[in-house]
């Protein structure tokens, strides 16, 4: 059971215990990392929460491999109306290094 009575989707205070616990739900049961994230985000609540901490999970067990490659370019080329000091350094391109050192 991904949720007992003492949890609701919606309530805010168990916010953070939902979103770790259809994250590892998904890592557990999904077929894919789309599937994790697809069927994260069509639960409803806090969407971007539980889609960030379930991406998270599945990426770092799966590798970036198992992410759509469309998705990944997506976030690799993304462009930003705000460029601040740490722009160029925190972009999402220099994820990749990141992970890989």
């Amino acid at each position: 059971m991904l949720y007992g009575p003492e949890l609701h989707l919606h309530r805010p205070l168990h916010a953070v215990r939902v979103a770790f616990r259809l994250a590892f739900w998904e890592l557990l049961h999904a077929p894919s990392a789309e599937a994790a994230l697809l069927d994260v985000v069509h639960r409803g609540g806090d969407t971007e929460a539980h889609a960030t901490i379930t991406g998270a999970l599945v990426g770092a067990f799966h590798g970036e491999q198992a992410l759509p490659e469309e998705w990944r370019k997506q976030v690799l080329e993304a462009l930003s109306t705000v460029k601040g000091p740490l722009w160029d350094v925190y972009h999402p391109r220099h994820l990749l290094a990141l992970s890989n050192a």
